[in-house]
């Protein structure tokens, strides 16, 4: 019931074939303790694994910020175009109200009259901006 060299252990003869290998320790460290080379491998590749992980979330949150501020700046574009053509509706309006007070004399039917864009001129139609609302 012992162990026989080239003979697997248990009763069926299983188990592990060669028994358990001896490793002789020649440092004074623990029986936990890894080799100093590998130890310091391992803190290298630990340390780079943080460097490559705060540089990615570096440049995602850059990415980010750059976003924001292009999104800021066209929210500017937009509301300044927007005031420009807001501005602009506002005194065509009071310069259209100022010539109807003029022609109070004139016949009806020339109010009902249709305006197609043959009948304006470049220069009276209102520019058209393209708006994006975040």
């Amino acid at each position: 019931m012992g162990y026989t060299p080239g003979s697997a252990l248990g009763k069926e003869g299983l188990g592990r074939a060669e028994p358990v290998g001896l490793e002789i320790r020649r440092t004074r460290a623990g029986i936990g303790r890894e080799d100093p080379r590998k130890e310091k491998r391992r803190r290298e590749e630990e340390r780079v694994e943080r460097e490559r992980k705060s540089e990615e979330e570096l440049m995602a949150e850059f990415g980010w910020r750059q976003k924001e501020q292009w999104r800021g700046r066209r929210v500017v574009v937009s509301y300044r175009k927007a005031k420009a053509a807001l501005e602009q509706l506002e005194n065509r309006e009071v310069v259209v109200e100022a010539e109807k007070d003029e022609e109070d004399g004139e016949d009806e039917e020339e109010e009902d009259e249709e305006i197609t864009e043959e009948h304006v001129r470049v220069g009276d139609q209102v520019p058209i901006f393209n708006m994006v609302w975040l």
